[in-house]
């Protein structure tokens, strides 16, 4: 079974958003959830595949970086609120890459 970056609809799901009123800022939270997802783990667009760790990262980051959530500080940076939440890094955990300087 493929698996493909979460959606719109399984974030709502998630977060249990009823209406379309939020689907406009979901898109924007969720587009900028991925991308730090694909930033953490050096994504590669021409070789690497989305998997079911990775989809999780994303939807953990979403959950994170939305706007109302809990203990999130006004002003907060967004992506090292993420970076630093330990279930985001459990599912990120194994597809960091190191390069080795020579």
């Amino acid at each position: 079974m493929a698996v493909d970056w979460p959606d719109r609809d399984e974030l709502k799901a998630l977060l249990d958003v009823q209406n379309g009123d939020f689907d406009d800022h979901l898109d924007t939270v969720l587009g900028g959830a991925i991308a730090v997802v694909k930033e953490d783990v050096q994504w590669v667009e021409a070789s690497d595949v989305v998997t079911e760790r990775l989809h999780n990262a994303a939807l953990r980051a979403a959950i994170v970086l939305r706007p109302n959530a809990p203990g999130r500080q006004p002003g907060a940076t967004g992506p090292e609120d993420v970076r630093s939440d330990p279930v985001y890094q459990s599912w990120i955990r194994g597809r960091k890459r190191r390069f080795s300087i020579a």
